[in-house]
């Protein structure tokens, strides 16, 4: 009874362990409190890994996507033209060559948050706002200016800017109900000759998960209980004319809903990135070779029309590094390409409850068929069972559930159905050695040792009694052999002997609780 007890006391604890795990594997990034997040942090440890080989399963090297360029501001560049930052002035033939090209939005993945030192004349700043003014005045083009949110309120009354009421998102929420508040750094806010030329702006910082891979991407920003979009939304939203609107009905829980389908955040507007690729999956031009094209160039008109060009720097030292899953070193501009995609291509997540509820599901199931596999006692039906159902449930996450969009905490349920398994079999091989001790025990000085090991294997309890049928019998005198043999007769000793076995048997039925196969 108490094996049983130890053994089904474990299965419960094994289980409930990976249901818990699962749960905070999945609500990691809800958690503020950043000492709780760290006692929970070998959750995500394990599953973000586990989750990252799979999703990098999906990734095609050779794949492409025309719509969204990479204008690299590349090592040659800076050396071409001699200095970093470049003056504006290059940036203002950038416009006007795009403008040529047939480019739709163009999305600065640099700062313009200071004015440009120059001599007695035409104010770089201003050359470059009439070429920005030019590029939006197409119709369907438009300019994305970048700036940053902070979760630290900057000191003094720094007010949110009045050009920030034209570029709200379109919300409706509930009273009580909203998401994390941020704060604008005015420090790195575009300057106003640039605002005055009607660009988009859009927020540009990410914050990594604990392990500090860049999972996550924040699509929305709360100030002040407003609700602004990220740089990869204005993009798509310029490059789609999409008005996208966000619903918050229960605190920290938010919808986005695009022409492409609904994107669940979590509480602090983000949501988990679908990755595409790395910057060979995009085009690529460096920006001294646009700046030297010539106005006609088919090569450039055929690269760059109808596009997302996002301008950004990829030269040693002058530009920031993602650490991702995908590359270690990726250039931050590829991050917010990859959003990009997801947002154009509808590839979103599910939300968090249906990914918890099925992950469950997986865990739970799977556990009790290997459970009820090890009911027939076959240790290879065990094994084959274990090492089936397993790749079955990653062929089945890999190939079914992560494209329809589950995060699947995959390895707390292989855990589970591991663990259970493994327990099971000790618990097993604990009191079958102790029934064959018992045996050996209690019968070894009257049975052979051979004996005993068949009526182990066997698992029939021992009885009195025998087989009928033809024997062959042998009898020696032992008489003088033993003193033993000289006080008791042939027929005295059976006797005996039936005796201790009758009370041998009954020991052994006492002992039920332990010794099942007996009972």
């Amino acid at each position: 009874m108490l094996t049983k007890l130890v053994k089904y006391l474990g299965l419960l604890l094994i289980i409930g362990f990976s249901a818990i795990s699962v749960f905070f594997a999945i609500t990691e990034r809800e958690i503020l409190d950043p000492s709780f997040q760290k006692k929970i942090s070998y959750t995500s440890f394990f599953e973000n890994r586990f989750y990252d080989m799979r999703m990098r399963y999906h990734l095609d090297n050779k794949a492409m996507d025309k719509r969204i360029v990479l204008l690299a501001i590349d090592d040659d560049s800076i050396a071409k033209v001699g200095r970093w930052p470049f003056p504006r002035n290059y940036y203002a033939t950038m416009m006007d060559k795009l403008n040529a090209f047939g480019a739709k939005v163009v999305a600065y993945d640099v700062f313009l948050w200071e004015e440009s030192l120059s001599c007695p004349g035409k104010s770089p700043d201003d050359i470059l706002a009439e070429s920005i003014a030019n590029f939006n005045s197409v119709p369907g083009n438009q300019t994305v200016l970048a700036y940053t949110l902070s979760g630290y309120q900057p000191e003094g009354n720094q007010e949110m800017p009045d050009v920030m009421y034209e570029h709200l998102l379109d919300s409706e929420q509930e009273e009580g109900a909203n998401l994390i508040q941020k704060y604008i750094d005015i420090n790195a806010f575009p300057i106003q000759k640039l605002i005055d030329q009607s660009p988009l702006l859009a927020h540009i910082q990410v914050e990594p998960d604990l392990d500090g891979l860049i999972r996550h991407y924040p699509l929305v920003g709360n100030v002040e209980e407003l609700y602004f979009p990220a740089f990869s939304l204005s993009a798509y939203t310029a490059y789609t004319g999409d008005k996208p609107k966000l619903e918050i009905k229960q605190p920290g829980i938010a919808k986005l809903k695009l022409k492409t389908g609904t994107v669940d955040l979590n509480f602090r507007g983000e949501t988990m990135v679908r990755w595409f690729g790395d910057e060979p999956n995009f085009p690529q031009v460096k920006f001294w070779d646009l700046i030297q094209s010539d106005i006609n160039d088919p090569k450039m008109k055929e690269t760059f029309n109808n596009t997302i060009v996002f301008l950004a720097s990829t030269a040693f030292g002058a530009h920031d590094l993602r650490h991702t899953p995908i590359n270690p070193l990726m250039a931050g501009v590829v991050f917010h390409m990859n959003m990009t995609r997801m947002l154009l291509e509808g590839t979103f997540f599910r939300n968090e409850t249906d990914s918890a509820k099925m992950s469950w599901l997986l865990l739970v199931a799977g556990t009790l068929l290997i459970l009820l596999i090890q009911l027939f006692g076959n240790p290879v039906y065990d094994i084959i069972a274990v090492l089936g159902l397993s790749l079955g449930v990653v062929y089945y996450d890999v190939f079914y559930l992560t494209p329809d969009g589950y995060q699947i905490k995959l390895f707390f349920c292989l855990f589970s159905m591991g663990a259970c398994y493994s327990w099971v079999t000790l618990v097993n091989f604990y009191t079958a050695n102790k029934d064959k001790v018992f045996l050996k025990n209690t019968f070894g000085n009257y049975i052979s040792p051979e004996l005993i090991d068949e009526m182990y294997e066997s698992g029939d309890p021992p009885k009195l009694g025998g087989d009928s049928g033809i024997r062959t019998a042998y009898f020696t005198d032992i008489q003088g052999f033993s003193t033993f043999s000289e006080k008791l007769s042939a027929t005295e000793l059976v006797e005996l002997l039936n005796e201790y076995l009758t009370a041998m048997t009954d020991i052994l039925l006492e002992e039920g609780g332990t010794l099942d196969k007996y009972e």
